[in-house]
């Protein structure tokens, strides 16, 4: 594996200005590194559902596809992992460990993904991310990679990290005045309820739900929900333990 420094090797990613710069930089720093096969997960909040997960990488559209439509993520054994730990789960046939896992190891085998690493990460307003590492070549078996090496794919995640959580959102022009209900709908929102469940707590109206939160998202300038939900932990609007 190639020990370029640090600072060498990934200051390139705090240059990025778009989501594909960005991952076309840590596609290459991973290749750089020995993996071919990169994939970085992030969700804004723990408590984000797994379904608004970005999801950025050069993974088989074959087996994400896979992955998916077989539901493999609800027996994950690197996704149980990771909501659990901080330290990289390793990725070999040996590290998974019951059928159910070794069914999932056995599918992405089945696509070259055979050997590597996945990374827990932690951010700032309790953000998660996973950056998953693979190879099919047996010289990147977790097991022959030292402690210096390790150390180097982390610091890899957390510039990743760094790098990619400006460019999700666009920049904010003018302050923001949230309504009581606004905040309200948002707070239930970012704990990963439905316009319909948020309504039932609220004894109000879908509709009204869908009305505040509409209203959120024009006042931050962003497209989606879960932008908004971003921009209100981010803005001090809204705190979420």
């Amino acid at each position: 594996m190639n020990m370029t420094s640090g600072s060498e090797l990934f200051d390139t990613l705090l240059q990025v200005h778009t989501e594909t710069d960005w991952l076309n930089t840590c596609i290459a720093i991973s290749q750089q590194l020995g993996f071919p096969y990169f994939l970085f997960g992030y969700l804004p909040h723990k408590l984000t559902p797994l379904t608004d997960a970005k999801v950025l990488g050069n993974m088989p559209d074959a087996w994400l596809h896979t992955y998916l439509t077989e539901q493999c993520k609800e027996t994950d054994p690197v996704l149980q992992h990771c909501a659990r730990h901080q330290r990289p789960f390793f990725w070999a046939e040996e590290y998974f460990d019951d059928i159910q896992a070794q069914a999932t190891y056995a599918c992405a085998a089945g696509y070259d993904l055979k050997y590597g690493l996945a990374l827990p990460g932690r951010g700032q307003d309790a953000e998660v991310s996973i950056m998953l590492l693979l190879s099919p070549d047996p010289a990147r078996h977790p097991a022959t990679l030292g402690a210096q090496q390790i150390g180097q794919l982390c610091l890899f995640r957390d510039f990743a990290m760094d790098a990619l959580r400006p460019l999700l959102l666009p920049p904010e022009i003018t302050p923001v005045k949230l309504t009581p209900r606004e905040i309200e709908c948002l707070i239930w929102a970012a704990r990963g309820k439905s316009s319909w469940e948020i309504a039932q707590i609220l004894s109000c109206a879908e509709t009204t739900v869908n009305f505040h939160i509409n209203n959120a998202k024009q006042k931050f300038g962003v497209t989606s929900r879960q932008q908004a939900v971003i921009r209100a932990i981010r803005g001090g609007w809204i705190a979420i333990n």
